[in-house]
């Protein structure tokens, strides 16, 4: 295994740079797991510390349009000497070919039809990591590594709220069905909820071990669903707050969304059965207007009613994904947008 560390803290940024060019960049996690076992079955804990904030490294710029590391984020973000120590040493022969990432703080708005630019958002003090539309789709809500979510009027592009409370960067956000709650996930290991019309802190929801990756809500406003780097995805009643079921999974989970039924949980590593039972009282279901169940399974299956339907090459594999009525929208390491609508 010293051998591989040798390696890594030589050609890691090179090694990364070359697979972005060959549109291979996420297959880089697979890479980093099977060497991760294969570290924790000899025992190697210098090998293991790297691995580790490597793995956080590479998906934190894994949807970038570009490999585009920068040399300050990568020594002020990863604590770890080894780690720190590749990064100073090979960063010397990249500086013709790269950019520091917290650059990119702006978001573009896009015709889906046209390919139009029709807006950019500025504000944020650090580079964007999650973006969601609300139901209605008048209002857009981004996080950040700069630790903030920011609300934006989709129609004129202002900015509308401004929400603090998170210790560290912002993951992932999601709106409620009914458009009245936005949870949050973030590298503070917390899930938060907020308040859309006053922008105030409903309940902050502990229990992770690690950072949380993505959030989202059940269709019928009874559940908000998390998956974090501690390998599991939790369940938390939006009542009380309280943990309801734990999934434990064998993988990076960056994509989640709830059936219409909330019986089923979508996520890039396949489907998950939700059995919670609740004690207090009965609500009624609120689902999406969509006639089919669209799924994408292990990055690489995309399944229709439970029924795998296309297989996507490797180009074509998501970083991230999105299911809305008949449509899912794959976005790319390369920064485009494919869309694949399914007959209703």
């Amino acid at each position: 295994m010293s051998k591989a560390l040798l390696f890594l803290q030589e050609h890691f940024l090179h090694w990364m740079e070359s697979m972005s060019i060959l549109g291979y960049i996420s297959d880089i996690m697979g890479s980093i797991d099977l060497l991760q076992k294969a570290t924790t079955d000899v025992g190697d804990a210098l090998l293991s510390e790297f691995l580790h904030d490597a793995k956080r490294f590479t998906l934190k710029i894994i949807g970038l349009p570009r490999l585009r590391l920068s040399r300050f984020t990568a020594l002020d973000s990863y604590s770890h000497r080894e780690m720190r120590q590749s990064t100073d040493n090979s960063m010397q022969s990249f500086l013709n070919v790269v950019v520091g990432y917290r650059k990119l703080r702006k978001i573009g708005l896009w015709d889906s039809a046209t390919g139009l630019l029709l807006n950019t958002l500025e504000g944020h003090l650090g580079q964007v990591l999650s973006l969601t539309f609300s139901p209605n789709g008048q209002l857009l809500v981004s996080a950040s590594i700069d630790n903030t979510i920011r609300i934006w009027d989709v129609a004129v592009g202002v900015l509308q709220k401004t929400l603090e409370g998170h210790s560290d960067r912002v993951s992932s956000v999601a709106f409620s069905p009914n458009d009245q709650l936005l949870a949050s996930g973030s590298d503070d290991k917390t899930i938060q909820l907020w308040d859309l019309e006053t922008g105030a802190q409903r309940r902050i929801i502990n229990g992770h071990l690690n950072w949380v990756s993505s959030v989202a809500f059940s269709t019928d406003d009874r559940l908000v669903v998390s998956s974090s780097e501690d390998r599991t995805i939790r369940l938390w009643d939006l009542v009380t707050g309280e943990l309801q079921q734990t999934m434990i999974v064998n993988g990076h989970v960056n994509y989640i969304e709830v059936s219409e039924t909330s019986s089923i949980l979508s996520t890039n590593l396949g489907a998950f059965k939700i059995q919670v039972k609740f004690e207090h009282g009965n609500r009624a279901l609120k689902p999406r207007t969509t006639n089919q169940e669209i799924s994408i399974e292990e990055g690489q299956w995309l399944k229709l009613n439970e029924t795998i339907t296309f297989w996507l090459p490797p180009g074509y594999r998501p970083t991230c994904a999105a299911v809305e009525s008949n449509l899912v929208a794959l976005g790319h390491a390369s920064a485009q947008i494919s869309f694949i609508g399914f007959c209703a």
